[in-house]
């Protein structure tokens, strides 16, 4: 369910080089092989692909990234732009990254194409939660003048909301029987936090009172929220 630009943390990469140095540091983890895949670089690989692959023969391959001054200020961005220009010189696909800490000098020309000091933008992520602009973004995205993976349609997806709507469709015999096994088998269970009764794993009541007798094995959390934020586990 999680979608867009903040999809599985990846702009924590960078922490690896610390924990691989204080590991080595420690007594005990001297003699430790410890191997890493990048999920920066393999995100970034996606992007450029994805671009590419949306905007079509007219993309630049400029992405620009939206970070916060956090970012800017330790330059961990340079860190990212050095993986970037490698996978771009692994390809016969131009590109490179933009950083911004708002969308403030984001404009479209006359062709519909996003601009952002005077370079012509093909991809915008928005990693940092801002939705300035979001219409705008999602209709060139639409349009395939750009593309926006931060865009409504795709973020509407990763409501979890929708796991529990699968879930009431399927226990209200509202799905086909290949749906409902699909729903059972691969969909979290889920539930509305409402004062109906709903049964899980044959257990039946409201979601507080099962949450308050299973807190060990259940999850609270918000619809739209992603991060890691507004998640209750055992309390």
């Amino acid at each position: 369910a999680n979608v867009g630009s903040n999809i599985g943390g990846w702009q924590i990469s960078w922490l690896w080089k610390q924990l691989a140095e204080s590991v080595k540091r420690h007594p005990a983890g001297g003699g430790w092989s410890l191997s890493h895949t990048s999920p920066a670089e393999s995100f970034l690989r996606h992007i450029h692909r994805a671009t590419h692959a949306h905007v079509g023969a007219k993309a630049v391959g400029n992405v620009l990234l939206m970070v916060d001054e956090f970012y800017l200020k330790h330059n961990f961005h340079k860190d990212l732009s050095a993986i970037y220009q490698q996978l771009v010189a692994e390809t016969d696909l131009p590109g490179k990254l933009l950083f911004a800490c708002d969308l403030e000098g984001l404009s479209f020309n006359a062709s519909g194409r996003a601009e952002l000091r005077g370079e012509i933008v093909d991809c915008v992520l928005m990693t940092a939660s801002s939705q300035k602009m979001g219409a705008e973004l999602s209709r060139a995205h639409v349009r395939r003048l750009l593309f926006y993976p931060d865009n409504a349609i795709y973020t509407m997806l990763g409501d979890k909301t929708n796991f529990a709507v699968m879930h009431a469709m399927r226990n209200a015999g509202k799905l086909s029987a290949n749906d409902a096994r699909l729903v059972e088998h691969l969909v979290p269970w889920s539930a509305f936090l409402t004062d109906q009764p709903v049964v899980w794993r044959n257990r039946s009541g409201t979601v507080r009172e099962l949450s308050l007798a299973h807190k060990d094995e259940l999850v609270l959390k918000r619809g739209l929220s992603f991060q890691g934020k507004d998640v209750y586990v055992g309390r």
